[in-house]
């Protein structure tokens, strides 16, 4: 959103510029490890995959999987940020790095029963976290567009 309100002031500002802003003011001293990890994390996401812009294969596979590497290596920068000044935002990190590992989750394991019960973590994870983050997080929409969005896209993806 913050990306968004400047830019309509100021059609100039670069994203570069404004996220370094944001992040600074989130994450203090860390924020450009918390822009690498995101970047990373946009290198390797599942949305070009349930837009069909790539297929499901073993390359794309290996991108998912390497997400989840990097998801799980930048657990203990969240857990240091969580006992800081700024614990409120990294709270929301690890929010963002559990929803985020269980939907890559989900997605390698679309198909099996395995990946029914993650779904079923996805949900209690959105319910239970609605609440505090209410300010950041819409749970029940995030939920609704899980249930009704991801199993279809996936189906036909997979099946290319």
């Amino acid at each position: 959103m913050n990306i968004l309100a400047e830019t309509l002031w100021n059609k100039e500002v670069s994203f570069d510029s404004v996220c370094e802003n944001v992040l600074k003011a989130e994450y203090g001293d860390k924020w450009e490890s918390v822009r690498d990890y995101l970047k990373a994390l946009s290198d390797n996401n599942y949305a070009k995959l349930l837009r069909k812009e790539e297929k499901y294969d073993d390359t794309y596979k290996a991108k998912l999987e390497e997400s989840l590497k990097i998801l799980a290596d930048y657990k203990p920068e969240i857990e240091k940020g969580l006992s800081s000044d700024l614990s409120q935002n990294w709270k929301k990190m690890e929010l963002h790095n559990k929803l985020y590992s269980l939907m890559v989750e989900y997605v390698l394991k679309f198909g099996t029963n395995e990946a029914e019960e993650i779904g079923k973590k996805v949900v209690h994870t959105a319910h239970k976290n609605e609440e505090e983050f209410k300010d950041v997080f819409d749970g029940s929409y995030f939920v609704n567009t899980f249930e009704q969005h991801y199993p279809e896209r996936l189906k036909l993806v997979k099946e290319q």
